[in-house]
């Protein structure tokens, strides 16, 4: 008898793995010992999505993150500012932010390592940043080679 394949990850993405083990014929246990939460709102965050227009670039990190960016705007901005550009690590998060916003997103290629800060960054579009202000809507701590990266590009 094998062991149950161990889920930590929370939320929707976590249901769908644990469905997909599950269809391969895998024994599968939830742990929830995670939650999903948006960060509090504070000035400083207010003021980011007060100011949304003036970036060029908003790269998001996961459905989450989309979901929270997606709130955010729909409590500041009635109809959505033009000339942004936005990117996903991943399908799962340009799916996420093209039904909760209507816009299009860059994503890497499948074959470049889909869900890599690598293949992001590997974008063409994201190489030169001169003076561009950009905008990384992660979690606490999320993906800093690509906020490390952006900024040597030249990004604010």
């Amino acid at each position: 008898m094998s062991q149950p394949v161990l889920i930590c990850r929370p939320g929707e993405r976590g249901d769908a793995l644990a469905a997909a083990l599950s269809e391969r014929g895998e024994s599968v246990e939830s742990l929830n010992v995670m939650q999903l939460e948006a960060l509090p709102e504070d000035p400083v965050t207010r003021r980011i999505w007060l100011d949304i227009d003036q970036y060029h670039k908003i790269i998001v990190i996961s459905p989450f993150a989309a979901l929270c960016l997606s709130e955010a705007l729909d409590r500041f901005w009635p109809q959505l500012p033009v000339d942004i550009d936005y990117y996903s690590v991943g399908s799962a998060t340009a799916s996420t932010l093209y039904n909760q916003l209507g816009v299009r997103v860059h994503v890497p290629s499948p074959t470049a390592g889909e869900d890599t800060s690598e293949a992001l960054l590997a974008l063409a579009s994201l190489q030169q940043l001169n003076h561009q202000r950009v905008l990384l809507v992660a979690g606490e701590g999320g993906r800093p080679l690509l906020a490390e990266t952006l900024a040597e590009r030249g990004q604010r």
